[in-house]
């Protein structure tokens, strides 16, 4: 993989600087990849980003038909990341969940097949509702769009989910 890049600076760079040749099997010049290369305050903040997130089993169903689902939850202790603010994989399995659940009352089985999320503001605490209606319906696949609110109905993200469709349940 050669090529070439200008850096922030103007210096010309090569994919070589980027680690490229790591992925070839080959040493890269003045690049040394591995945990213990870095500065013990820079190791511990690393770690303290791998974290159990949870709470995804505590959503309630408000609403539910053929593609369509509203969900809510409380943003827990559980659920945030180490920012205390709620852990963005955490919001992305809701919309999935939503969507899936959205799809799945159609009576179909289902697969995400794509996701794409939009994380607008941050919440700490309080209730959040997760809504997922489809837009479109095909033979092979469903797609929903998924909005999550907080208590003041401000708008925390929103995502685009495409479920495969399976066989008829």
């Amino acid at each position: 993989m050669n090529f070439k890049l200008e850096g922030l600076r103007g210096e010309k760079l090569s994919g070589e600087e980027f680690g490229v040749s790591e992925l070839r099997g080959e040493k890269s010049k003045g690049m040394e990849l591995g945990f213990e290369k870095f500065r013990p305050e820079i190791q511990e903040g690393l770690r303290r980003h791998v974290q159990a997130i949870g709470g995804l089993e505590k959503a309630e169903i408000l609403e539910i038909a053929p593609g369509h689902v509203k969900l809510a939850i409380e943003v827990l202790p559980e659920c945030l990341n180490l920012y205390g603010n709620a852990h963005g994989g955490f919001l992305f399995s809701l919309c999935d969940m939503a969507a899936g659940m959205s799809t799945y009352a159609y009576q179909i089985l289902n697969v995400t097949q794509a996701g794409n999320i939009q994380f607008l503001r941050g919440v700490s605490a309080g209730r959040i509702c997760v809504e997922s209606n489809a837009v479109h319906k095909g033979r092979k696949t469903v797609v929903n769009q998924v909005q999550i609110t907080d208590e003041q109905n401000r708008l925390i993200a929103t995502a685009t989910m495409t479920m495969f469709l399976g066989d008829a349940v």
